[in-house]
């Protein structure tokens, strides 16, 4: 599709009140003109000049993932235990006078026993882990000039 030239100001004068389907179609005209002016005035200098390609000489993509983890028990327990008997014997005589012919006795015992046990236990779980993530691509290129006009 060939654009219609227009001057470089892309003017259309169209009289007042006369706006049939042939203006508009100028109007038209004129405003994708000047839309493509700058696109096609562009193409044409970059065929002029040629192309840049760009040529991949090398390139390396590297990814690496490390995962650690770790994990520790710890178990204590102690146990103490205390025992202690006591045995005591009491006896005790008497008479009831000076000179008296009966005489008063008696005797107790006494057994005490105590044990005490503690227990003191400590139980202890530590676990972890991290994860390092690591990533790059390098790419070398160069480029290489391809006239397109003679």
């Amino acid at each position: 599709m060939r654009v219609p030239e227009y001057p470089a100001e892309n003017q259309v004068t169209v009289p007042d009140g006369a706006l049939t389907q042939e203006n508009v179609n100028t109007i038209l005209a004129a405003v994708a003109n000047r839309i493509t002016a700058n696109k096609y005035t562009l193409l044409k200098e970059m065929v002029k000049m040629g192309i840049l390609r760009l040529v991949v000489e090398n390139g390396k993509i590297e990814t690496r993932l490390t995962f650690t983890t770790y994990g520790s028990t710890f178990y204590e327990k102690v146990a103490t235990q205390y025992h202690r008997d006591s045995f005591q014997f009491k006896a005790k005589a008497s008479t009831g006078a000076f000179v008296s012919l009966w005489c008063k006795a008696s005797a107790s015992t006494q057994y005490n026993s105590i044990n005490i046990s503690t227990t003191k236990e400590t139980n202890r779980d530590i676990t972890g882990s991290s994860v390092q993530i690591y990533g790059s691509v390098i790419i070398n290129f160069k480029t290489d000039y391809q006239p397109l006009a003679a």
